[in-house]
């Protein structure tokens, strides 16, 4: 059932490709400036990187939270759905697969291809691969609580809000993985916070859609 789910999801996402575009070329075209804008040195660009690309994905998955919820909300169908014998969890879990799918996978792809610009070697793009992996997990889970939490609302100023500090922590965690004596530490406390969101931002987001038909 869930996979049924997650396919129809996926196509109603493929569906608005602009979508995906738009967030990946605003993910390259931000950390592609940030060279241009500071410094070329390759040292300087390493200890950046990381955080640049993190920050740029954060702002690009932004972009796309309407997609999760507020077109089926408009439509109509979000309300059909909750009415459904299938339980809310199911279609909350269904959307953050397709979006992490569609959107997110793009952006950990072109934020590898960024790694190259900003002149980490094949070794540290191994090491941040997991990190970047774990903070898109999280971007998903907090975008979808996000987006729960501000369904119907016509402020579009609002989601930003709620988005932007609740993924704080996991930056805290992607920047103090750079350090070698922490990295595993810290990448042990990225997976942590990634499988909490995962495991309890659903359930906050299926009460925040029922709040709001109520």
């Amino acid at each position: 059932m869930l996979w049924s789910l997650v396919s129809r999801e996926v196509q109603l996402i493929l569906k608005n490709r602009s979508a995906i575009y738009r967030a990946v070329f605003f993910l390259l075209l931000v950390a592609a400036l940030f060279p241009l804008a500071i410094s070329g040195d390759p040292v300087f660009l390493r200890q950046i990187g990381l955080g640049v690309m993190m920050i740029a994905a954060l702002l690009a998955n932004l972009l796309s939270l309407s997609l999760i919820f507020e077109d089926d909300f408009q439509d109509g169908s979000l309300a059909q759905m909750l009415l459904s014998p299938v339980d809310a969890l199911y279609l909350i879990y269904s959307k953050m697969l397709a979006h992490w799918l569609c959107i997110c996978l793009p952006l950990l792809f072109g934020a590898l291809l960024l790694a190259v610009q900003y002149h980490f070697d094949l070794a540290q793009i191994v090491q941040i691969l997991p990190l970047l992996f774990c903070f898109t997990l999280i971007l998903t889970a907090v975008g979808t609580l996000a987006a729960a939490l501000t369904v119907g609302l016509s402020q579009n100023l609002l989601p930003a809000l709620l988005y932007i500090p609740l993924c704080v922590p996991a930056l805290i965690f992607s920047a103090g993985a750079l350090d070698e004596h922490n990295h595993f530490v810290h990448l042990q406390l990225l997976i942590a916070l990634a499988l909490f969101s995962w495991a309890f931002f659903p359930l906050a987001s299926r009460f925040a859609i029922k709040t709001t038909y109520e």
